[in-house]
């Protein structure tokens, strides 16, 4: 019988990997470290879980092993590809008329490879054979164990989710039920052990890009903030750092600078060209949790003693737009922009105009009513999600899915902006491949049931606006597309 972890052993279990490399194990399930525990237990001989431990202590292999056990390696091809494409189009030949060659990658927590093989295979494509002088690509991961499965090359079944077929008859080679990638390919990336918070494993290495993506979950705050300072001393000068598309705000935490380029969000130290929201950006209420409605426009919670001169409590309004009384927010909205509203007050009722426009079906009116507010608040996510729907109902499909993505950027949890991009890749409107399609909406709506399920009444981080539609109506939607998709590739 396997022996299951005390509550002391397990915690010392978990306090030794967060010291040793920074991963955050609390949530991770009980029966994983439990397996883990068992299996090197049943390779080195020992009995006790206190033996164990006191071998993972000195014994680095071992160590090694437990991390490869307790890691998910889950990653694919052509993962995020237009931040891939943006790197390989416009930064990096940037890049390389600035210094010239060769220019330095680094993909952190690399796991199997499918990272930096697939840019890889994106520079071959762009540059030929050049690519082997122009550029010096590393993968780096603190699991040894999965760093000689991505030197070995071999691959199957999801992780080709997102490459054409196309280049995995070009790049790779059949090996029995697997696929083997090319050794001129395999021969670009160098994998070496990397720990960015071992200071034994530190390095003199200045790299012009360094890929952090999807690595982000294992950490918590102030260790990400240890990675960042790390990972910014790697970096050489005017060099960038690349996290997942739905991490940049987690990792927005004040050791490097936010930038944008053609939609594509990066960290740099020291940039003079910024997205981070400005100073003067509405904090109250426009972020805040909604508060209940005051029984009358002429009285609010908060200033009993009014005047009745005074313009009508931002609560109110919002309450009337959730109670669909688009009549009686129309004529609040007027009685507010005939009173005295500081700056925040006045975005407040602006976005509310433009989302009576926008229920008017006064797609134009609302799209520029919302532009010139994302002009001064690019990352407000109510604005951004009907900016999109705008968008979307005018047929801008592209204009709308970069609205949703820059939600999404902000707030991981916006449901309705994971929704409708995968409405968007559904409709086949988007300028991309049908593989690539297919990623975004099954992402998509997978992301809207994992929200919902786990909160079924989440506002999606909106805080002003109703969501376009009923979490409940969105989570079985979403459901029933993924099934109805997954259904189709089965039978295609």
């Amino acid at each position: 019988m396997k022996e299951q972890l005390s509550s002391d052993k397990l915690a010392a279990l978990q306090a030794l990997v967060h010291q040793r490399c920074g991963l955050q194990l609390d949530g991770l399930a009980r029966p994983r470290l439990e397996r883990a525990v068992n299996a090197l237990k049943a390779t080195t001989g020992l009995d006790s879980d206190a033996a164990l431990l006191e071998r993972l202590h000195r014994d680095d292999t071992q160590f090694d092993a437990l991390v490869s056990h307790v890691t998910v390696n889950e990653t694919y091809f052509f993962r995020e590809l237009e931040s891939l494409h943006w790197l390989v189009e416009q930064f990096l030949p940037r890049r390389l008329a600035e210094k010239g060659a060769p220019v330095s990658i680094l993909s952190a927590g690399c796991s199997s490879g499918e990272e930096p093989y697939s840019l890889a295979m994106l520079l071959y494509e762009r540059f030929g054979e050049q690519t082997r002088t122009l550029f010096s690509l590393t993968g780096g991961d603190v699991d040894r164990g999965v760093l000689e499965k991505a030197r070995r090359g071999y691959y199957a079944g999801m992780a080709f989710r997102a490459l054409p077929p196309a280049l995995r008859e070009h790049y790779f080679t059949p090996a029995q039920s697997h696929f083997q990638l090319n050794e001129s390919i395999r021969r670009l990336v160098t994998f070496t052990p990397f720990n960015v918070l071992d200071e034994r494993a530190q390095t003199t290495d200045a790299y012009d890009v360094i890929l952090f993506r999807n690595v982000s979950i294992y950490f918590d705050t102030p260790t990400l903030k240890r990675i960042q300072r790390c990972l910014r001393d790697h970096l050489a000068p005017g060099g960038i750092l690349l996290c997942g598309v739905t991490e940049v705000l987690g990792n927005d935490l004040g050791e490097m600078t936010l930038c944008e380029d053609q939609g594509i969000f990066y960290f740099q130290a020291g940039a003079s060209i910024a997205v981070s929201p400005p100073s003067t950006a509405p904090t109250t209420p426009l972020f805040a949790a909604p508060q209940p409605a005051p029984a009358s426009v002429s009285s609010t919670p908060s200033s009993p003693a009014a005047s009745p001169t005074s313009p009508p409590s931002l609560n109110t309004l919002r309450q009337c737009l959730a109670d669909g009384d688009l009549s009686r927010a129309d004529a609040l909205i007027s009685l507010r922009l005939a009173g005295e509203l500081d700056s925040v007050e006045k975005q407040s009722t602006a976005l509310c105009q433009a989302y009576l426009a926008f229920q008017r079906n006064a797609f134009q009116e609302a799209t520029e009513r919302l532009d010139a507010l994302l002009i001064e608040l690019p990352w407000w996510v109510d604005a951004r999600v009907y900016a999109g729907l705008a968008a979307r109902w005018q047929q801008h499909s592209e204009a709308a899915y970069k609205h949703f993505k820059y939600a999404v950027y902000s707030a991981p949890e916006c449901w309705p902006a994971h929704f409708y991009q995968a409405e968007l890749a559904r409709s086949g409107t988007l300028d991309t491949d049908n593989a690539n399609a297919r990623g975004y909406e099954a992402n998509g709506y997978a992301a809207v049931v994992r929200i919902l399920t786990a909160s079924p009444t989440a506002s999606g981080a909106m805080t002003l606006l109703p969501p376009p539609l009923p979490p409940g109506d969105a989570r079985f939607l979403a459901a029933r597309r993924l099934s109805t998709s997954t259904t189709e590739r089965a039978g295609g």
